[in-house]
Order: structure tokens, then sequence, then C-alpha cells
């Protein structure tokens, strides 16, 4: 897998989010809208059934308001769920699974934060680690 993102990171690297490799330091943007990554699966695609995220930090400002999202082109998004105010992450629950409800497969899956979309009504995105559970496509031999 590879992540990508067009913006500057305030702490934390990309490749921690999937690293699983829990501590105190986070992956966070800057405070700039619009806050997002993308997971490129190259070769391969996947049709995710459930996506987890943790929030394991000493931070408290969690992810509120997101799309998470699948494309094959990274230009045409099809929106794969929609959380508008959602409290699932949280001091008392910093790990949180969600089904997605698909029949296709996507090489590229991306979380986008709202404008205002965290705990803190600020455009930040943060989060320890992504996992996607579902099917994986192998590319035809």
């Amino acid at each position: 897998v590879s992540t990508q993102s067009t913006w500057a990171l305030e702490s934390g690297t990309l490749s921690m989010t999937v690293d699983q490799e829990f501590n105190d330091l986070l992956f966070q943007t800057k405070e700039e809208y619009p806050s997002w990554v993308v997971f490129d699966f190259l070769e391969r695609s996947v049709r995710p059934t459930y996506y987890s995220l943790a929030h394991k930090g000493i931070l408290e400002s969690y992810m509120r308001s997101w799309k998470f999202e699948g494309s094959n082109d990274a230009q045409t998004w099809d929106t794969l769920c929609l959380h508008s105010n959602d409290v699932s992450l949280s001091r008392s629950s910093t790990v949180a699974s969600w089904a997605v409800t698909t029949g296709r497969f996507y090489r590229y899956l991306r979380i986008i934060l709202n404008q205002f979309g965290n705990s803190d009504n600020g455009s930040a995105l943060l989060f320890n680690a992504f996992e996607v559970y579902g099917d994986l496509q192998l590319p035809s031999a």
C-alpha cells in the first residue's frame, strides 16, 4: 500500500497510518481544508466491507465529519461512507469500525475530512491507524 497527500503535515508520517505501531504520535495534517489521505493499492484493488480508524494519541481532537471514498483513477470518487457528527472516536473509544456496502473494487481509498470536521471545529485530520477489510483483487496474470 502506498499513501499520498498534497498538504503539509503537522506531525507524524503517512506510513505510520498503516504500520500498526501505536504510540502517542498522531498522523496530523496542518489546520487547512481540505485535509485528506489516499491509500493506493497499486496493482491490486479492494472491495471494502468494513474499515477501522484508531486515535490513540494525547491530542483530543477527534474526527467527527468526513467521507470514506473509493476511486480507480484518483480523479472521480465514489462516497462509500458519509459521517456527520460521528462520535465513535473519543477518549474512551480509541478504535472504531464501520460497515461499507459496495459491489465495486477500488485501487484508491481516501479519507477526507469535512471543513471544521473535527471535535475542535477545526480542519486538521488526526488519527493513528487505518485498516480496511474486504476482498482483495490481484492483477490478472
